[in-house]
């Protein structure tokens, strides 16, 4: 599988799959894929270097922040977009003991983002099993 990330200003992550860390280093391209040799996982992404600094507001809009986003996924030749992905496996943000549904990464460090991603052929046959 390979996951797209969406990134602005740089920022420190972390990549975790299955508690193993696969990447830890700053994004530096807009788009930056992570090839994941997974069917099942579970993907967890933290933000580690995002401080109030790196928010700049003018008159009440922000007008450059910090942040990453899941941007797409990609299994073979079916590609998920980030809507598709969050309503199929509703990843999870977490931050000051809050648990938000989100593809979004964008609050102060420390937050992370988490999800189980299964194939979505899998999802698919599950319930034809079951």
């Amino acid at each position: 599988m390979i996951v797209t990330l969406y990134q602005e200003s740089n920022p420190l992550i972390c990549i975790k799959a299955n508690d193993k860390e696969i990447f830890k280093g700053k994004l530096n391209n807009k788009l930056t894929e992570f090839d994941i040799a997974c069917k099942k996982i579970i993907l967890s992404i933290e933000l580690l270097d995002k401080s109030s600094k790196d928010t700049i507001v003018m008159h009440d809009r922000i007008i450059k922040d910090k942040f990453i986003k899941i941007y797409s996924i990609k299994f073979n030749d079916l590609l998920l977009n980030e809507t598709d992905f969050l309503n199929m496996y509703h990843p999870y943000l977490y931050h000051n003991n809050n648990k938000i549904k989100s593809n979004f990464l964008g609050f102060n460090s420390p937050s992370y983002l988490e999800c189980r991603i299964t194939h979505p052929h899998n999802q698919l046959i599950k319930p034809l099993i079951n």
